[in-house]
């Protein structure tokens, strides 16, 4: 478990951010898409959507 939230883009699917939190919380990052996409479908919609790519970007311009 890292101390530090930093995206994989290696072994990410698309921008590497459920990788880089599966990888900050130690948890599976299969896990982690299956939440992000039932939480976008049940809940958030476009907003959800909007954080994962503003997340992306972030954490990827560092």
């Amino acid at each position: 478990m890292s101390h530090r939230f930093v995206i994989d883009r290696r072994r990410g699917l698309w921008l590497g951010v459920c990788q880089g939190f599966a990888d900050w919380s130690g948890t599976d990052a299969g896990l982690v898409r299956v939440a992000l996409v039932l939480l976008t479908i049940l809940g958030l919609g476009l907003p959800g959507i909007v954080a994962y790519v503003l997340i992306g970007w972030l954490a990827g311009t560092r």
